[in-house]
């Protein structure tokens, strides 16, 4: 099943300069997107290697922050056989990314799909030790007249995190530190408080030992201090989403419930990463842990030859969930394809919810 109506192709690394001499563009993808004034902003992931490599050596680019300043290093290990193109073992039982990623902002017309301009913003970077192995994956939640960024910061020191960016304009980012530490990702704000409390999706836990993989939710007075975790759904054995789910897009409010777009994965013979593909949740406005309906099968997957050849295969990873600008049932879902592009794709929020089918398994 693949319920779109029009897909493109919008940004790829040609359309992006390096951010160091010593660097090189081989992937933008996953952007937070979010309608501002009378144009649309994703904040988009760039992934950057060493140009400079040398057969039968794993290359690891960091940043390195002395005194206040900052320095570029690659570091050099003897190749470990691997079978994900994004990272490598380099001994020890560590593991370190083959790129390093820092975010750019794209604005785009106010319909979504035409791009104006592309911008460096060096509060968009690594400034923090806990953000040393790059800055990935944003998702934009608007909450009154503030505009909130969930990011993934990667570190020798803590592993996979999750922190938080503000801002009001798009020029000045607050940064407001940490806020779910090792190796929880794929955190998704709530656009208003439930009930008193503000809400958030979230993937804890890339490799559980006693259970399958889950997504959560958990609640905040002040969008930093994170508790009350709740199970929301895991996994389906011998399902499109059997190996590997997490939130995707933030949620948006219709009038049958909390509508979620999250991804899934399933091996698949010859994939390096298995098969990234979007579904889709339904749950209760004043209980976003009561899943009304849930997909059964994908509501798009790898299809397009810029979705299935690139640098990891066979991804659509969505992030990005905006109105239309004219047609209140249609939405713009921007998704990282094969870790290597963007693509924007418009959807009817009436097919999805028609799709679910009042699925919960």
């Amino acid at each position: 099943m693949d319920l779109r109506l029009s897909t493109k192709l919008l940004l790829k690394p040609a359309d992006f300069e390096p951010s160091h001499p010593e660097l090189k563009v081989i992937g933008v993808f996953n952007p937070g997107v979010i309608r501002f004034k009378d144009e649309v902003i994703a904040l988009v992931r760039v992934a950057e290697a060493p140009k400079k490599v040398e057969d039968n050596f794993f290359y690891s680019p960091k940043i390195i922050i002395d005194d206040g300043k900052k320095h570029l290093k690659i570091d050099k290990f003897e190749a470990q056989s691997s079978k994900d193109p994004r990272k490598s073992n380099v001994g020890d039982g560590k593991s370190r990314l083959s790129s390093l990623s820092h975010l750019d902002i794209v604005h785009l017309d106010k319909t979504g799909l035409e791009i104006k301009s592309i911008q460096h913003n060096i509060s968009l970077q690594t400034s923090t030790e806990y953000e040393s192995y790059g800055i990935e994956d944003p998702r934009i939640t608007q909450i009154g007249g503030e505009y909130y960024i969930s990011y993934v910061s990667v570190s020798a020191l803590c592993g996979v995190t999750t922190s938080l960016f503000k801002t009001t304009d798009f020029v000045h980012f607050e940064r407001l530190g940490m806020i779910f530490d090792q190796d929880t990702k794929d955190v998704v704000l709530f656009p208003q408080k439930i009930g008193s409390l503000y809400g958030a999706y979230l993937r804890p836990d890339s490799h559980p030992t006693y259970h399958r993989l889950t997504m959560m939710y958990a609640q905040s007075p002040d969008l930093i201090h994170w508790g009350n975790y709740q199970y929301l759904m895991d996994a389906r054995p011998n399902n499109w989403d059997a190996y590997r789910i997490g939130a995707g897009c933030p949620p948006i409010k219709t009038e049958r419930g909390w509508l979620s777009i999250y991804h899934g994965v399933k091996y698949v013979d010859g994939s390096l990463v298995g098969e990234y593909s979007a579904g889709a949740i339904l749950t209760e406005i004043a209980s976003p842990v009561k899943i009304i309906a849930r997909s059964s099968e994908p509501i798009f997957s790898p299809s397009n030859h810029f979705e299935t050849s690139g640098f990891a295969g066979s991804v659509v990873f969505p992030t990005g969930i905006i109105s239309h600008h004219q047609n209140p049932d249609k939405i713009l879902v921007y998704y990282g394809a094969s870790d290597s592009g963007i693509g924007v794709c418009e959807m009817q929020i009436s097919d999805i919810l028609d799709s679910l089918n009042n699925t919960r398994i």
